[in-house]
């Protein structure tokens, strides 16, 4: 058995002629051990911050977060400047137009109502009226049939209570 020292410094023992297994079992070169099956741990997901953020440099880093006071201050000149145009009544319940995010209050309420005219189209489907008229008809048959049978039934028992 000889005595080997490798460049990381860990001794080892040898022998002139090395069992096969041992061979595998200890391989000083290998950096990463061999991943066996079964369960693995997973690791935690990366957050979502940018590492600009932590950038030394001023110039590159990124802003740490939104200033709510600034979109404050924009949302009050824009509503000064909307009653200086269109006045005191434009304000009036702070309804938005969703699409163009702009105060319903800067169009006339004629415009609003051409185009709501104009985009929703009007179309009444009365082929339920003409299904409902069939279904009324197939009830009205069934209970006729029913009373019927009913009647039958009815005469059928008189007949037998007249025999007795």
């Amino acid at each position: 058995m000889e005595y080997v020292q490798f460049k990381n410094g860990s001794p080892v023992y040898y022998k002139e002629q090395p069992d096969l297994n041992e061979c595998i079992q200890y391989q000083p070169y290998r950096t990463t051990p061999l991943v066996l099956p079964g369960a693995k741990v997973k690791k935690d997901a990366p957050t979502t911050e940018s590492y600009l953020r932590h950038y030394p440099n001023p110039a590159v880093r990124a802003h740490p977060g939104h200033d709510y006071h600034d979109s404050i201050m924009k949302q009050r000149v824009a509503d000064t400047m909307l009653h200086k145009v269109v006045g005191q009544d434009a304000d009036t319940g702070r309804v938005f137009h969703k699409q163009f995010n702009s105060p319903i209050g800067l169009y006339s309420s004629n415009n609003i109502e051409d185009t709501i005219r104009t985009t929703v189209p009007i179309f009444i489907d009365l082929s339920f009226l003409e299904q409902k008229r069939k279904i009324l008809e197939q009830q009205k048959q069934k209970e006729q049939l029913a009373e019927q049978q009913r009647q039958h039934r009815q005469q059928k028992l008189q007949l037998l209570y007249q025999q007795k």
